[in-house]
């Protein structure tokens, strides 16, 4: 309780035994009353309260925090995946930085499941259409998104 981690956490698990179902909903509620961002995302998605770790996040995080939590909700959570990766990939490629477009294409292949988990794979192949309008200068990003 004093330093939340998924370590303790999981330990405390296996030292509750049956009396898990009480400790876990106490451990948890006390969880979401601390500042300790991320131990809470590592035990909500463990967890899988997708929503607790959206809501973590959703004050601003780091770009590895929300890669985590996206794949973990690409399939709770498609509509903010794709919300949340396409900003990304967005700031990336309007940049310019050709040495950052991996890293663009990388939250593209998340929107490109989040879509498809949505059952909107039309509204994917519109979005990337776009890109490559919006982008058809940049001809190292176009070459990165026709393997999308």
């Amino acid at each position: 309780q004093l330093r939340p981690s998924l370590q303790g956490f999981a330990r405390a698990q296996e030292l509750a035994g049956p009396a898990w179902a009480p400790l876990r909903a106490k451990l948890l509620d006390r969880l979401r009353g601390t500042n300790e961002r991320r131990a809470k995302v590592d035990i909500f998605l463990h967890e899988q309260l997708i929503d607790d770790a959206i809501q973590v996040i959703e004050s601003g995080c780091d770009d590895t925090t929300l890669a985590q939590v996206a794949d973990a909700a690409i399939a709770a959570r498609p509509s903010w995946v794709i919300a949340k990766t396409t900003a990304q990939a967005e700031r990336l490629m309007a940049a310019g930085d050709a040495q950052r477009y991996d890293q663009a294409v990388a939250w593209l292949r998340r929107a490109r499941d989040a879509f498809r988990a949505d059952g909107r794979p039309i509204d994917w192949q519109g979005y990337l259409e776009g890109a490559r309008a919006r982008y058809k200068r940049k001809h190292k990003l176009i070459g990165l998104l026709d393997k999308l």
